[in-house]
């Protein structure tokens, strides 16, 4: 038990850390409107977005709803396939 007060000063320096970064800037920002509005606007038909074997959308890369299958594919072959945007990620 001689190591706790090491291991709380290590935890307090890390939340301070965490602190600093957010305040920052450099933490996740919580504008979501904002970031999918310029990465909707970036999208073009040859970017590549996924999809998953049974869905119906396409995705952006690291999108929540991309968490059992990931097929990558140009956003025109999406289209082709009949496949829609996702709501949450808007490729």
């Amino acid at each position: 038990m001689r190591y706790r007060p090491l291991r709380v000063a290590v935890l307090l320096l890390l939340v301070a850390a965490l602190l600093v970064a957010t305040a920052a800037g450099c933490g996740p920002s919580h504008n979501s409107a904002t970031t999918n509005a310029s990465l909707s606007s970036t999208a073009q038909a040859g970017d590549t977005v996924h999809a998953t074997k049974t869905g119906r959308r396409y995705h952006r890369t690291g999108c929540s709803s991309l968490s059992r299958s990931d097929i990558p594919m140009t956003r025109k072959e999406a289209e082709a396939k009949g496949l829609t945007p996702c709501k949450v990620c808007k490729p």
